[in-house]
């Protein structure tokens, strides 16, 4: 045929269809189910597949200091286009770092980057350079990520005793106490000691801080709801305590549940709790709603739900809220009734309520 038909197209059909028996494709090597293999094999086979991918695919390395081997690159894949800093500082896994998510989230201490960048590095320099190790100059904060994330500090071989007597007491161990790391590092700054907090860990202190935060001011609200003058100037009218100390055990939880019982204002804590606390929400309609309602983009999610004060009503609603906090109003027996929490989880699935009895929205934790 001269032109498009259908002939070709059934042409080109066959040979997608059967491009294995035509010996067009190699067959998919077979595979251990990942359910039976030893965690051992799970890392050794993770880690090939990376290294496969650093080898076969196309990337770009740039040096910030070419006569340096242990320095900062940066890596561009040209297929995709997208960049990522690179910091080598050794070979083995968890001395590099680099910014892309696998490496945050692998919990392997490397990612293709890095062994892309290491192969390189191992054909550009020399066995000299290869075999000399990093040696820090300045000290700096990092995130090491392994199997449980670690914010760490990093420090030279030698330190004067000004210096390493501010920082013995975190050297060499995870670092918890982020009020007292700040006030280090205010400390060593005053003694003209500069520090380098990498991008990752000053996010990592920020959102650990705000947090701490959050959690001081929902204590102080849920000690006393009744007498606390948000009650009064949160809104233009006056909510009621056991709606203020909902908006706050929202924002304390981060993913959670308002099971309060039909009328007692979940849409207000909802709106309140999405205006002063986070920027989205996801709400569960009462049973005699046809439609779900939500708001905005779902990026961390609140749910309210009216299907009664009994909790064990709610365990159908584990498979969409996996690990979220539960908080629960009898509107029968008085608002007052708000201390009765829980969580939610899989585990707990009992079924006492057919999913039909309720419509449940767009409500993924």
């Amino acid at each position: 045929c001269e032109v498009p038909c259908e002939h070709a197209g059934a042409a080109f059909s066959l040979i997608l269809e059967e491009k294995l028996a035509l010996g067009l494709a190699e067959a998919p090597s077979a595979r251990v189910p990942a359910e039976s293999m030893s965690e051992e094999a799970l890392v050794a086979q993770a880690l090939a597949e990376r290294a496969e991918r650093a080898r076969t695919e196309k990337m770009r390395l740039t040096s910030l200091d070419s006569q340096e081997i242990w320095t900062d690159y940066t890596l561009t894949n040209a297929a995709s286009g997208k960049s990522y800093r690179v910091a080598l500082r050794g070979w083995e896994p968890g001395q590099s770092y680099c910014s892309c998510p696998d490496f945050r989230k692998n919990t392997l201490g490397t990612c293709k980057h890095i062994l892309h960048a290491l192969e390189k590095v191992r054909r550009r320099f020399s066995d000299s350079q290869r075999n000399r190790p990093y040696r820090r100059r300045d000290i700096s904060v990092h995130l090491s990520y392994g199997e449980e994330l670690e914010l760490r500090m990093l420090l030279p071989a030698h330190l004067d005793d000004v210096t390493n007597g501010i920082v013995r007491p975190i050297r060499d161990r995870p670092i918890i106490d982020l009020p007292d790391l700040v006030k280090r590092i205010r400390q060593l700054e005053a003694h003209n000691v500069a520090v380098t907090v990498y991008p990752d860990a000053e996010e990592y202190i920020q959102t650990r801080l705000l947090l701490q935060r959050i959690a001081a001011k929902v204590a102080e609200i849920r000690r006393n709801p009744k007498s606390h003058p948000l009650c009064t100037t949160l809104l233009k009218v006056e909510i009621l305590p056991y709606q203020l100390d909902g908006i706050a055990f929202a924002a304390g939880a981060g993913r959670a549940i308002l099971a309060d019982d039909m009328g007692l204002g979940k849409t207000l804590q909802g709106i309140k709790y999405q205006v002063v606390w986070q920027p989205v929400f996801a709400r569960l309609p009462s049973p005699n709603q046809g439609t779900h309602h939500q708001t905005a983009p779902v990026e961390r999610h609140f749910a309210l739900a009216s299907i009664g004060f009994d909790l064990v009503k709610f365990a159908f609603v584990n498979a969409l809220f996996h690990g979220c906090d539960l908080r629960g109003c009898d509107a029968n027996a008085g608002p007052a009734l708000y201390q009765c929490e829980g969580r939610i989880r899989l585990t707990d699935l009992i079924p006492p309520v057919a999913e039909d009895k309720i419509t449940v929205g767009y409500a993924r934790c």
